[in-house]
């Protein structure tokens, strides 16, 4: 009789939980509210999308994509931009398309977005984009920043390769076979 119990709370747990753990918005924000949420607001141009290989990949691992930045409404904005979004749309990561054009709201130093805020492509964002009008941003000709984060965590690994193959060559000196 327990075993008929403890069945369908297997499933539940098994595959209850799951779904449970996909992205869910609650209502969109108007163009208003996000607006004056949003750090970066920008219509440009998918140029290429990076999800880095790492061996242990999660849905949430951020992807970088790079803009080609047409007009601008709000942040220090240049022709080229990189934003970040979760690896997956399972993870709230919005599902760029390369050569689509795209409104992006980002926010936060690491220009990050995802699937619940107005980000859109540009064929579905007439509300928003009545609400901006024209793009009032002069782009910058800056080359490309990568996160601060990111080139910190590149040092780092180039640091723990560089000694792991200075020590295993002073093995193979010590002990020649």
């Amino acid at each position: 009789m327990k075993l008929q119990k403890i069945i369908p709370l297997c499933f539940f747990f098994l595959f209850g939980i799951a779904s449970t753990l996909a992205c869910s918005c609650a209502y969109p924000l108007s163009p208003e509210k996000e607006f004056e949420r949003a750090d970066y607001i920008f219509e440009g141009t998918v140029l290429s999308i990076n999800s880095p290989a790492t061996f242990v990949q999660s849905t949430a691992d951020p992807a970088e994509v790079t803009f080609s930045v047409h007009t601008g409404w709000k942040g220090n904005l240049s022709e080229k931009m990189i934003i970040q979004t979760a690896r997956s749309d399972v993870s709230c990561g919005y599902p760029f398309v390369v050569d689509s054009t795209y409104i992006v709201y980002a926010f936060g130093d690491h220009k990050q977005t995802y699937l619940c805020s107005r980000t859109t492509i540009i064929a579905a964002a007439d509300a928003d984009l009545h609400f901006l009008g024209e793009g009032n941003i002069t782009l910058s000709k800056s080359s490309l920043m990568l996160p601060k984060k990111l080139i910190n965590f590149n040092i780092f690994i180039a640091v723990v390769l560089g000694s792991f193959f200075v020590i295993i060559l002073s093995l193979f000196r010590k002990h020649p076979q």
